[in-house]
């Protein structure tokens, strides 16, 4: 039997038993060895040279930077500074879900961490406000694919690491066309919410915005 085609076929079977993705890797790959008579070795040689990279552990520290912004205040702060921006506009909350992710994005580098931040806080609260609930989690799941193109991306790491390609390059290349989709995003809530009659918040005024800047950015200790 052709090695691909049970290797391919093992992964699909392991797949439909609901085995993890991770094991059902593993799993199929070492019954391929098996059946082709190749040394077990093989397998551990090649899962450590894979993971053999100073340039990976740039991603556990992103996660863990996630978690840490989702335990702690920043989350709230940047809602904060979001809101005092972009929050008077026509769908505030919708503008201040996708500018949150915008920023949040450039600290994580995780689209699961900025929905798992961003999306208990704002998904309640634009229900509460009167949005749609389907716009509100399309909205939340579609901005948070920003974590995987605004640069520091976990994505953009591990490809750059495996493809040999530079990460300074793929990271400037995720800078503008990751604003850009933010941007497309908030003029298509402006549309959505000017069509649906979703509420703006009122404007706080540029002391009230400075203010809320500052806060942000102030150093807590």
């Amino acid at each position: 039997m052709n090695p691909l085609v049970l290797l391919l076929g093992g992964f699909f079977v392991l797949i439909a038993f609901r085995v993890n993705i991770g094991f059902a890797l593993i799993l199929s790959s070492v019954f391929v060895i098996l059946w082709e008579d190749l040394p077990l070795t093989s397998v551990i040689n090649q899962m450590y040279s894979n993971i053999d990279s100073f340039t990976l552990l740039a991603v556990p520290f992103f996660m863990f930077l996630g978690r840490i912004l989702n335990a702690g205040s920043i989350t709230g702060r940047l809602l904060d500074v979001a809101d005092a921006t972009v929050g008077h506009i026509r769908g505030g909350l919708g503008h201040v879900n996708v500018f949150v992710s915008m920023v949040f994005a450039s600290l994580s580098g995780s689209a699961a961490a900025d929905t798992a931040s961003v999306g208990s806080i704002l998904i309640p609260a634009m229900k509460k406000a009167g949005y749609n609930p389907a716009f509100s989690v399309a909205l939340t799941a579609a901005s948070s694919t920003l974590g995987v193109i605004i640069p520091p991306s976990i994505i953009l790491i591990v490809y750059g690491a495996f493809g040999n390609v530079s990460i300074g390059a793929l990271f400037m290349g995720g800078v503008m066309p990751g604003i850009l989709i933010g941007l497309f995003m908030m003029a298509y809530t402006h549309v959505m919410a000017v069509r649906e009659g979703y509420p703006a918040n009122p404007f706080p005024g540029l002391v009230a915005m400075g203010r809320a800047v500052w806060r942000g950015g102030r150093r807590r200790c």
